[in-house]
């Protein structure tokens, strides 16, 4: 018979604020308020990773990504959509993926609004419900608010 690996997650309980490792199939992931416009940043695999341990997955080269957390000792934590596993991976091993182009030029002067030139890639990782994406610019690595308007889907590879 073929046992599937059972993934674990890092979960926070809101009642006890305490932290600890779940069964991926235990849980689900619910948005609290009415932010439903959250994405997780998609991100594809540049380089092959055999896990060394229980809480990490496996990637191959192309596989989707998304990150679910940017940890600080070199690792994001994530779901594989490919096969659906959620862990651990090297940060090194992913880069995040294109999901739209600017159509139009956009030049805003505030600090918080992202300047957009024609065919700039853009990393959208929160869709708004006011006409706004927030994400980065690829070409100028500038983060911020970005109308949605001036922006199109990037075709897919």
């Amino acid at each position: 018979m073929n046992k599937q690996k059972e993934s674990y997650g890092e979960v926070e309980n809101l009642r006890t604020k305490k932290v600890g490792l779940v069964p991926m199939s235990y849980i689900a992931i619910v948005l609290i308020g009415d932010d439903r416009s959250f994405s997780f940043p998609t991100h594809e695999a540049v380089y092959d990773f055999a896990p060394r341990n229980d809480n990490e997955i496996a990637l191959k080269v192309g596989d989707h990504i998304k990150v679910t957390k940017e940890r600080n000792d070199g690792f994001f934590e994530g779901i594989n959509t490919n096969d659906d596993t959620f862990g651990l991976f090297p940060s090194t091993h992913v880069i995040p993926k294109i999901s739209h182009v600017a159509i139009r030029e956009f030049n805003s002067g505030l600090s918080t609004e992202v300047e957009l030139k024609k065919g700039d890639g853009i990393i959208v990782t929160k869709f708004r419900d006011d006409g706004w994406l927030q994400g980065q610019n690829v070409r100028t690595g500038a983060f911020g608010l970005i109308p949605a308007s001036f922006v199109s889907r990037a075709a897919k590879d």
